[in-house]
């Protein structure tokens, strides 16, 4: 079996996100703590990738299932805050702005659930979790920050 690489639209997402970030200096620390656990969450799937060609952990078709549902799920989770940060950047509403949060978040639960087989497969799930499960749902944020964010 053959591991394609990462799609670039997805790679094009979580950079527009970085510049976003970038460009804003008053990201949240909820858009902040939700890049980094998108740029940690991709760094263990690329290494269950070059672990599984290079024969380190099992090359079976559930290992590769395993990664390829990983990578969807992290393609989700990155297109979602792509479109979360093009929302706040474009002035969207308080509503929107909610609404794609938490599309966010339970897309980032999502990807959670995913490398949690995988994470037991590299030995790494300690490394991770920390920064993965931070991303536990949290109250929606109040009109005023909302509205501080629309630039």
């Amino acid at each position: 079996m053959k591991f394609h690489a990462h799609k670039i639209s997805g790679l094009f997402s979580l950079i527009l996100v970085a510049a976003v970030c970038l460009m804003l200096a008053a990201c949240s620390s909820w858009e902040r703590t939700t890049y980094q656990t998108l740029a940690a969450t991709k760094a263990t799937i690329d290494q269950a990738a070059a672990d599984y060609r290079a024969a380190k952990i099992p090359q079976t078709q559930e290992t590769y299932v395993l990664i390829t549902k990983a990578r969807a799920a992290d393609a989700l989770a990155v297109e979602a805050f792509g479109a979360y940060a093009s929302l706040k950047v474009g002035g969207g509403s308080s509503s929107a702005l909610i609404n794609a949060q938490n599309k966010v978040v339970a897309l980032m639960a999502a990807l959670a659930a995913s490398l949690k087989p995988l994470e037991a497969l590299l030995g790494q799930e300690a490394q991770t979790n920390a920064a993965v499960y931070r991303m536990q749902p949290r109250p929606n944020p109040p009109r005023a920050a909302i509205a501080r964010w629309a630039v």
